[in-house]
């Protein structure tokens, strides 16, 4: 082997190596999003050779240090412990957007509703739903006792009969022709992972606001949307599909 012949393998071995590195530290970027046939399929191409030492636990992130051990406080007295306990769970609950949530499911609908029924639609516990229809209490019209009772919004209090009669600028926005393709293109607005605002959406989809809130509102009382936050906090995001 000539000299220039050993300097030629050398430089292979050193890109070999090179290209090892490189394929570890991506996957150890993707390791979030990558699934085991990806896996599969990577270990069975050429990018995938001398892959076979790597563990899994070198791709995973590092886990952080431990905190050092603080002193312990002094135990407070019962009443002044139950205080904040107290606050801490009203803080953590949004009744205010499971109502919400719960009105939008029954203007959407055009049969009264059970609280099992509407739990359903919103995959919650039929207790939350219980909840968040008492607190509801004046805008909904109940029908029937026991088991069998149903609910459905008043006509009165619906945010459809709430509108101020049209104008001449509404006019020059009338709604969508076909409201099942409208709100196929606002749910194919949303990013597949992640949320979002209704304003992102309606710079994709176009058409006024007022038209895109109305599609997010059919799509969450659809089960096919999933909505947070309140007013300009509002967020929506895609409710992932059962495998």
């Amino acid at each position: 082997m000539t000299f220039l012949d050993r300097i030629q393998a050398d430089l292979k071995k050193v890109m070999q190596d090179r290209q090892h590195e490189f394929v570890v530290e991506v996957l150890r970027r993707r390791m979030n999003d990558m699934t085991l046939g990806d896996l599969r399929r990577l270990l069975s191409s050429p990018l995938g050779q001398n892959l076979d030492s790597v563990r899994l636990a070198n791709l995973l992130p590092a886990a952080p240090p431990a905190p050092a051990p603080t002193a312990k406080p002094a135990a407070p007295s019962r009443r002044a412990k139950a205080k904040p306990s107290a606050k801490k769970r009203r803080s953590v609950r949004k009744p205010k957007a499971t109502a919400d949530s719960v009105q939008a499911v029954l203007v959407a609908s055009k049969v009264p509703l059970s609280s099992s029924e509407i739990g359903a639609k919103l995959n919650i516990h039929r207790t939350t739903v219980l909840q968040a229809l008492r607190q509801l209490r004046g805008r909904i019209a109940t029908h029937g006792s026991s088991k069998f009772t149903r609910y459905s919004v008043k006509p009165d209090t619906s945010k459809t009969s709430a509108r101020p009669a049209p104008t001449t600028t509404r006019a020059k926005n009338p709604p969508p022709a076909n409201r099942d393709d409208f709100d196929a293109r606002v749910l194919r607005a949303l990013p597949a992972t992640g949320q979002t605002t209704s304003s992102a959406i309606q710079a994709v989809v176009g058409d006024t606001a007022d038209h895109v809130r109305e599609a997010l509102r059919r799509l969450v009382a659809a089960g096919k949307v999933i909505h947070t936050g309140l007013r300009n906090k509002s967020r929506y995001e895609l409710r992932p599909t059962t495998p």
